[in-house]
């Protein structure tokens, strides 16, 4: 009985600074994210020329302006509105749990800014404005967005919540 008390603290004492340390990681990555990349990697380049020449609809849970194929300036934001979908969670969530990629990196999350674009949905859903300016190179780049709502979502992102499109900044 001894003996298991022992072990049972030994495993309580070695796991919990160990499952500590994990968690504040993750909420390292989490919070503060990565640095702009202001140009796209040369192996990157088919896939924003793919991109380019290919334009798919944006998904209807998400408005982009300027729009996705076109050409941009390096000093104009870029808006992406996220319409809250009943099986996204909450706003309060999507607005935390929400990652932007430019040019295959993750953003920080103190590069862009976040507000309600107010209700626009006959069933009163909420849309939440992702608001960021990148000053990218002049070429093709990348920007993809992930939408979550929880730690699950930002480890294993849903692919039906993500979308990627180029720009041209000339």
């Amino acid at each position: 009985m001894v003996r298991k008390k022992l072990v049972y603290t030994c495993l309580v004492l070695l796991g919990l600074p160990i499952l500590i340390l994990f968690f504040l990681l993750l909420f390292t990555e989490w919070a503060w994210g990565g640095q702009l990349q202001s140009s796209l990697e040369p192996h990157l380049i088919p896939t924003a020329e793919y991109l380019m020449q290919d334009l798919s609809p944006n998904p209807p849970w998400l408005t982009i302006y300027p729009f996705a194929g076109g050409v941009y300036s390096s000093s104009e934001n870029i808006t992406l509105a996220v319409q809250i979908r009943p099986n996204m969670g909450t706003g309060d969530d999507v607005k935390k749990w929400t990652r932007i990629f430019v040019n295959g990196k993750r953003i920080s999350s103190s590069m862009y800014g976040i507000a309600s674009c107010g209700l626009v949905t006959e069933d009163m859903r909420e849309e939440w404005c992702f608001v960021f300016t990148p000053h990218l190179e002049r070429g093709l780049h990348l920007i993809r967005i992930q939408v979550g709502s929880s730690i699950g979502a930002l480890l294993n992102p849903d692919p039906a919540y993500s979308y990627e499109w180029a720009y041209r900044v000339e």
